[in-house]
């Protein structure tokens, strides 16, 4: 996904956790959602924007359509490895879509998709029906009509709605139309019908449908499931449960975080008052800083706070030179390591110091943003690093 697609919202930590599930940034979002036990701090932040670096993998599944020989692709909206835990059915003709994860089953109801019907009564002797999605065309062939009927070409956009595109048919010369669904549906959601197909609409009528349209709702509401098809025709029954697979993490760079800050700093798309990054590494932090530094300045006018860790494998005195080289008031680095819970709730996991420049940022953004937090205040388990009274000076 491009990085604007990867941006999610969250407005409390089991919103977060169902949806990405376990790492660094679910970790990191659930945190900020309780990162005080002062009860002026304890519910964080009323909003976090979470932007994942790591250019993961959806999971998918190829499922055949209701015409022979064409697939569709159902994915994973969320890239990752917990798309793998997806799974969905199809029965009923189509109309039933079932979608599940590893807690809960949703089932559509019925899905009306029968929009219109389309019959040619003229006088010649074969009349195929086929749709692209442009272009709605009824092909005359073999005996030659003689009572004026003809070819039937219609530019979709000229008639955008069922009702006109039905009314439209039915006052051409050896055609007939009857709408069967709301008259405001739009015409261009038709499932397509290829040439080759050899849809007669001379011998009998013939039902247009928007079944694929409905089934790419239901998948789309759902949050978790979406159909990527190319000849837009409706998935097909299947006989069980099919699972999705191929959901993988992504390999995460120094230039996935800069390019992610990036899109923080330059475009609409991750706007907040507080920037973290989950991560120790000293470019990303330098880098931040920089647009920390630009965007607070004068010509900047764009007043950010911002929030990294240090590298833990250097010394303390190695990483106290490290923040006077980050020489910036518009940013918290967190210094030392820290033990908190999990997104699961359940397991221990001790953090680098990007974890306590979340917290802190995450207690200013619940309150007034004047108050300081002291260590006293952190939502944590267990800070395992214990600093002498010189080097807590010298910080």
């Amino acid at each position: 996904l491009p990085l604007t697609k990867r941006v999610l919202e969250f407005g409390g930590p089991d919103e977060a956790r169902q949806i990405l599930g376990s790492g660094d940034l679910a970790d990191a979002v659930v945190c900020a959602f309780s990162p005080s036990k002062d009860s002026r701090f304890a519910n964080g932040p009323q909003t976090i924007k979470a932007l994942n670096v790591s250019q993961n993998l959806s999971a998918s599944a190829l499922v055949p359509t209701t015409t022979l020989g064409i697939t569709n692709t159902v994915k994973a909206i969320t890239p990752g490895p917990k798309g793998n835990q997806l799974r969905f059915r199809v029965s009923n003709n189509g109309t039933i879509l079932q979608v599940a994860d590893n807690e809960n089953i949703l089932t559509s109801q019925t899905l009306e998709a029968n929009d219109l019907r389309i019959q040619y009564i003229g006088n010649a002797s074969n009349a195929i029906l086929s749709f692209d999605g442009i272009t709605l065309k009824v092909t005359l062939s073999g005996t030659a009509s003689t009572d004026l009927s003809k070819d039937l070409v219609i530019d979709i956009k000229s008639y955008s709605t069922l009702s006109e595109l039905v009314s439209y048919i039915s006052s051409q010369v050896g055609y007939t139309a009857l709408l069967l669904s709301q008259p405001d549906r739009k015409s261009n959601t038709l499932d397509h019908i290829l040439l080759t197909e050899n849809l007669d609409v001379k011998s009998s009528p013939q039902i247009l449908k928007s079944l694929l349209f409905r089934q790419e709702a239901f998948f789309n509401s759902s949050g978790l499931l979406e159909i990527i098809s190319q000849e837009k025709k409706p998935l097909s029954d299947l006989s069980g449960f099919v699972y999705l697979s191929g959901g993988v993490t992504g390999a995460t760079t120094t230039k996935s975080y800069l390019d992610a800050i990036d899109t923080v700093f330059d475009t609409e798309a991750v706007k907040g008052f507080y920037v973290n990054v989950c991560t120790s590494l000293e470019p990303v932090r330098l880098y931040l800083a920089d647009k920390l530094a630009n965007g607070n300045s004068a010509e900047g006018s764009d007043e950010r706070f911002g929030g990294a860790g240090l590298d833990l494998e250097k010394s303390i005195d190695e990483r106290i030179e490290d923040i006077k080289s980050t020489n910036s008031e518009y940013m918290v680095v967190g210094f030392s390591p820290l033990t908190r819970y999990k997104a699961d709730r359940i397991n221990l996991k001790t953090y680098p110091g990007w974890m306590i420049a979340a917290l802190h940022n995450a207690i200013k953004a619940s309150s007034n943003v004047r108050e300081t937090a002291t260590f006293k205040d952190l939502n944590i388990v267990d800070a395992p690093e214990i600093l002498t009274k010189t080097q807590i000076k010298k910080v």
